[in-house]
């Protein structure tokens, strides 16, 4: 278990903290912020482009992963705490996350020949 932490979540952690960053951040602008509206558009805009390259960007560098997807949903339940509401973009966070990995699949495939 140590082996596998070590090898997949510690070595590739910017791709996390990059994550979480965008994850943790938005959600709390709004809370502390007046105008709601213009931070949660910015967040729907942002935190999936942000998921979708970081997700493209660890995929074309180490080839798909199943526990990348998931830790990108499982950092989302801390949002969850906070409003239930958001399970919904949990789940789209997920997918795209997904999309992400699969593009990012096929980068590694071709560069990789």
């Amino acid at each position: 278990m140590e082996e596998l932490l070590r090898k997949y979540i510690i070595k590739n952690y910017r791709y996390f903290i990059a994550i979480c960053v965008v994850y943790y951040l938005c959600p709390i602008l709004m809370l502390l912020g007046n105008d709601v509206i213009v931070l949660m558009s910015l967040s729907i805009k942002y935190i999936p482009f942000v998921v979708l390259i970081t997700s493209i960007i660890f995929a074309s560098k180490n080839n798909f992963h199943l526990y990348f997807f998931c830790i990108t949903a499982i950092l989302w339940i801390p949002v969850l705490i906070i409003k239930f509401d958001f399970i919904i973009i949990m789940i789209i966070l997920f997918i795209i996350s997904l999309t992400g990995q699969l593009l990012g699949m096929i980068i590694y495939k071709f560069l990789n020949r």
